[in-house]
């Protein structure tokens, strides 16, 4: 019976969880709407790996911006509410008038 010598190689893929900031090139994780490190917006062609599975940390950030969102969006309804009870039409030339 024969033995044999060879040396078994095994290639090892990484794979790389992320994209890559087109400005300052540090890989941001998937669901990073912007870049950590200088603020760049993620490039408009990533799609998150459906594979993903986001740490505790980044569905706590995740969870904080949503509420952030919200909260703009409140802001903003009640900005508008106010401006379309605050205008009124003028007299003269029949285009609205804000009165602040």
């Amino acid at each position: 019976m024969s033995s044999c010598n060879c040396i078994s190689y095994h290639t090892v893929v990484v794979i790389c969880a992320g994209w890559k900031c087109p400005v300052c090139t540090l890989i941001n994780s998937p669901t990073r709407p912007g870049c950590a490190a200088c603020t760049s917006e993620r490039p408009l062609q990533y799609v998150v790996p459906v594979e993903y599975h986001a740490n505790e940390q980044e569905l706590h950030r995740m969870k904080q911006e949503q509420q952030v969102d919200n909260e703009l969006q409140q802001v903003c309804s009640c900005l508008v509410l106010s401006i379309l009870i605050s205008s009124r039409m003028c007299e003269h030339c029949n285009m609205y008038t804000y009165d602040f």
